[in-house]
């Protein structure tokens, strides 16, 4: 019996950890942070989660680049992260290099 619980347990973490697959615990962070107006907290746990291929760190890293949020404003740069995530098939990164 123990064992059977120790195996459902098991399952369940492994599926947690595929639900926070591609750099998600670091895109929570980096929202998290985000939202209390720690930009350059959030600029390194989006920078992080894209690495690891998390798509909308690409379209939130644009965001901020563009805003001048944590980083000196460069279009340039926000423009690149928006292709990035466009590319990644985010639709709110295409909508936004129209």
């Amino acid at each position: 019996m123990l064992k059977n619980i120790w195996c459902v347990v098991l399952v369940g973490v492994l599926c947690l950890g595929q639900a926070k697959g591609k750099g998600g615990v670091y895109y929570s962070m980096a929202q998290k942070a985000y939202q209390n107006k720690d930009y350059q907290k959030a600029l390194e746990y989006y920078k992080k989660a894209a690495s690891m291929g998390n798509v909308r760190a690409y379209f939130n890293l644009g965001i901020m680049y563009g805003n001048g949020e944590g980083v000196a404003q460069d279009t340039d740069k926000a423009i690149k992260y928006f292709e990035k995530a466009c590319d990644l098939g985010d639709v709110d990164g295409c909508e936004a290099i129209k």
